[in-house]
């Protein structure tokens, strides 16, 4: 009798406590639920890839640069290589720049005096 008058208010079987009409409610509830859930959550798959376009932008701006100045250092190798060559080809013989710079100083002297002379 009990399960008789549970399937004739719209339960599956007397011992449920909701009938139809209360768990279509439920399932309506639900859906609207899933739905604004949905919404949001395809917000927020546009947004990020949004944002991951604007990083890949970035990253291919940096990348360029970095590119940039690897070349700028590989030249800047280059040049200091250029420049050590050079040096080394120069005949200076060891203690000659030394000496070079005592004559400059005996030089100057000699010139600071000439001038202290003429004044």
């Amino acid at each position: 009798e009990r399960e008789h008058q549970g399937v004739l208010a719209g339960k599956s079987s007397g011992d449920e406590e909701k009938c139809l009409e209360d768990q279509l409610r439920d399932a309506k509830i639900s859906v609207g639920t899933a739905e604004t859930e949905l919404k949001q959550l395809n917000t927020k798959i546009s947004h990020c890839e949004k944002e991951l376009k604007e990083k890949k932008t970035q990253l291919m701006s940096k990348q360029e640069e970095a590119v940039a100045v690897e070349n700028e250092l590989g030249a800047r190798k280059n040049d200091v290589e250029s420049v050590k060559r050079a040096l080394d080809s120069l005949p200076i013989k060891e203690g000659q720049m030394e000496a070079l710079e005592k004559d400059q100083g005996s030089e100057l002297e000699v010139g600071q005096r000439l001038k202290d002379k003429v004044r």
